[in-house]
């Protein structure tokens, strides 16, 4: 129930910035930090919301990686959050909407996120579908949205 509750509240996020995106850091049952897509109100390209959490994360516990901590997307990271996510060494992501259904919102990019996250060392553990409806309606919410 954890992650339901942990997704929703990316979920939350999103809506609230008005976009398909948003994310959530957690480890184990305490949520640290949750983000939606601030680009064009920061006017800031990596103000991305798995990069937001991960900085706010970062800059609460004083580390640069992040082994045992969750981190709950609502769309499959982009390839700069999913480098990212290696850097920082999470240790589990939970996707809702993955880059390979045919609603995702932004095709813009050849380079294969998936390959990028499953192929890399440490090995960080990947769920895909969690809460897939509801991140399914974000896409549907706003078609129009940049990565």
């Amino acid at each position: 129930m954890h992650h339901e509750a942990c997704m929703r509240l990316a979920i939350e996020e999103a809506r609230n910035a008005g976009t398909p995106y948003g994310a959530v850091v957690a480890m184990g049952d305490d949520i640290l930090a949750s983000a939606g897509y601030r680009v064009i109100d920061k006017s800031d390209p990596t103000a991305h919301p798995i990069i937001t959490v991960i900085r706010e994360v970062s800059a609460m516990t004083r580390q640069t990686t992040l082994p045992g901590y969750s981190v709950y997307c609502t769309m499959e990271p982009c390839q700069m959050c999913a480098a990212a996510l290696l850097w920082a060494r999470v240790g589990e992501i939970y996707i809702g909407l993955s880059a390979d259904e045919e609603d995702y919102p932004v095709r813009h990019s050849r380079l294969d996120r998936h390959d990028l996250l499953t192929r890399s060392s440490p090995m960080i553990m990947i769920q895909r579908g969690l809460l897939e409806q509801e991140c399914r309606k974000l896409a549907a919410d706003f078609p129009v949205a940049s990565p």
